[in-house]
């Protein structure tokens, strides 16, 4: 008798009250993935992994980050580099995105009628970060400046999409948003630009790789010619969604 693999599902949701004032997102993944291991991208704040299931195995691209089996809970930080989650058997976490800025944007947001992008600029001035989307995006860039027509080709195909797509960027990546993020873009080596997607039950591709964090799918992208029609059905979906 064929054994019955339990479906992978994951779930995005904002947070409630009163954890919108420090956390930005939160998702529950749980289920059997059908891959080896995935790879859990660094992001500018810290995002707390609780581990309700079986225990996984965890691999760093960095030695700070610690490698070793994981049973409980365990932080990706920011200012750290990549890691590969090995599931061992079925996952079932909880992770929360923190956000440092989160109250001021919140704030900014419902006092003063600021769309999400202003309100993170403004937020990330008051936490002395660069102020400006163009100093973000340029220390983005520094030394992987080979990517920057890449980058330039998926932002004007994704705000292409609708006159509400709102870039917002941040210390190592730029979110695109509607009444939610769908999309972002973040330069992940210097040869290669990421799309992360939040395609939440998408099949994934060779092309379209499933991913958790922030996107559920990430595509990596080497040049400009493969900012290509796919990438737009993909981006497509993800707009219609959020």
């Amino acid at each position: 008798m064929t054994p019955v693999v339990p479906p992978f599902s994951f779930a995005q949701a904002a947070p409630p009250p009163p954890l919108t004032d420090v956390v930005d997102a939160l998702w529950v993944a749980r289920g059997t993935i059908t891959y080896a291991r995935e790879r859990i991208m660094p992001t500018t704040s810290p995002v707390l992994i609780i581990n309700l299931g079986s225990p996984f195995r965890v691999r760093a691209s960095r030695r700070d980050d610690g490698d070793g089996l994981r049973t409980d809970g365990w932080i990706v930080g920011p200012q750290t580099g990549y890691v590969e989650n090995i599931p061992l058997d079925r996952i079932v976490d909880l992770d929360l995105l923190w956000g440092p800025g989160g109250q001021i944007i919140n704030y900014l947001k419902s006092e003063h009628g600021m769309t999400h992008g202003y309100a993170n600029l403004v937020a990330m001035q008051a936490l002395h970060q660069p102020a400006t989307e163009d100093e973000l995006v340029a220390a983005q860039y520094s030394g992987k400046e080979q990517l920057r027509p890449i980058y330039e080709a998926a932002l004007a195909m994704a705000m292409g999409l609708g006159a509400d797509v709102e870039p917002a960027p941040k210390k190592t990546y730029v979110s695109l948003r509607r009444n939610k993020q769908f999309a972002l873009l973040k330069p992940a080596t210097k040869t290669r630009l990421e799309v992360g997607l939040n395609l939440p039950g998408e099949t994934a591709t060779d092309r379209l790789t499933a991913t958790t964090g922030m996107c559920t799918h990430i595509v990596t992208i080497a040049s400009v010619d493969e900012v290509d029609e796919e990438v737009r059905g993909w981006l497509t979906a993800a707009y219609e969604r959020a």
